[in-house]
């Protein structure tokens, strides 16, 4: 496939597409004899069959390095009604190269399945932030990957690095959008095999070398994540020890370097080199996403974080509201109202005004804070 090229996931007819799903099949059985061409053109075959089943269309592909990829065979970006979804594949894993193993092609299968199971799940899931009705709303902020980023950046080299690497694989895997997707992919990989046995057998045709570990392959997996999601049960619980050290000694951590941000004084924390602080300051946005992640939240340092932004002379509207935002906060309505307080006070309202027209095509305005600050700036 043509590295950079977009490719768009064609539409098949709903009364059309059992027909095309056989054709998969059919290919799959011929496997062993399938050139690289025809082996691209299988895998497009089953996307499609499976961006159709599951109705997210429209869905992109594209075959591309992109930053902060490098470890990553494949993602997506969040699907939305108006663009769909973009589902980039990363070059350094050779996806579109047909594999050698039957194991390998279980995994980009069960791969693509994941990543289709995020946009059924963006698509269907509802996505609207609800805040001041206490109603679960899906968390609308953009910065959970970068903010363990940053983590990740000041740990290594520490006594704390190797369990935040755990801790950080466990904070992806217990959120709802990982379990899902890693739920339903083996199901729907298992169910492709099934597929291919009964259809062999109906026309007795032999299946392909080794084919059968697509079934087995994908039933490991849901073992597997069942596994998972039990061990991120118990090292949250403070049950697992990692050199010696447990979550509760890693969030201790992190809270201490809230105290340090909020103090403006790292020097009680000696790993906190020079340039690890500019790093942390020029990346402050997703240092306070840190307090979006329910394991590391903490009240009583969120509104230390707010006193901090809002007591100085100047507001930066932006990092305020984005405390106020925080998605556990409790006190987000008393924090609006104080940031419209000082916008009136230091006569910035059309500086607000625009940061709320800004936020208009991000998530709907009907019952969220941005609204909520709206009213509050008009009376």
């Amino acid at each position: 496939m043509e590295q950079g090229k977009i490719f768009v996931v064609k539409k098949i007819p709903e009364d059309k597409l059992n027909k095309f799903y056989e054709g998969i099949i059919k290919m799959f059985l011929n496997f062993d004899n399938l050139s690289q061409n025809d082996y691209e053109k299988f895998l497009k075959a089953y996307l499609t069959y499976i961006v159709n089943r599951d109705n997210v269309l429209p869905i992109y592909f594209r075959l591309e390095k992109i930053l902060g990829m490098e470890d990553t065979p494949m993602l997506t970006s969040h699907w939305n009604k108006n663009d769909g979804a973009m589902l980039t594949f990363n070059p350094d894993f050779q996806i579109w190269e047909k594999p050698e193993s039957m194991q390998n092609l279980t995994a980009i299968i069960l791969g693509l399945e994941h990543e289709i199971a995020h946009n059924f799940d963006f698509k269907n899931w509802e996505r609207i932030y609800q805040k001041f009705d206490n109603e679960l709303g899906k968390k609308s902020y953009d910065y959970r990957s970068s903010s363990l980023s940053l983590l990740d950046h000041i740990f290594t080299g520490t006594k704390f690095e190797e369990l935040f690497t755990l801790a950080k694989r466990y904070i992806k895997t217990s959120s709802h959008d990982e379990h899902f997707a890693m739920k339903r992919a083996p199901f729907f990989t298992t169910k492709f095999f099934i597929d291919i046995q009964s259809y062999a057998l109906k026309h007795n045709i032999e299946l392909p070398k080794d084919a059968e570990k697509l079934y087995y392959c994908s039933l490991f997996e849901n073992n597997a994540v069942d596994k998972l999601f039990e061990e991120s049960k118990n090292f949250f619980a403070d049950k697992k020890e990692v050199l010696g050290y447990r979550f509760s000694d890693l969030k201790t951590e992190v809270l201490k370097l809230f105290e340090n941000y909020i103090s403006g004084d790292f020097a009680s924390t000696l790993y906190m080199t020079e340039e690890k602080i500019q790093y942390l300051q020029k990346n402050e946005k997703y240092f306070l996403a840190i307090q979006d992640h329910k394991c590391f939240f903490d009240q009583k340092t969120v509104d230390k974080l707010f006193e901090k932004e809002t007591n100085g002379k100047d507001l930066y509207l932006d990092t305020a509201i984005q405390i106020a935002n925080l998605f556990y906060n409790k006190n987000s309505k008393a924090e609006y109202q104080k940031i419209a307080e000082i916008v009136k006070r230091q006569g910035q309202i059309d500086v607000l005004e625009k940061y709320i027209s800004g936020q208009k095509h991000k998530v709907p305005l009907s019952r969220t804070p941005e609204k909520f600050l709206s009213e509050l700036i008009k009376n």
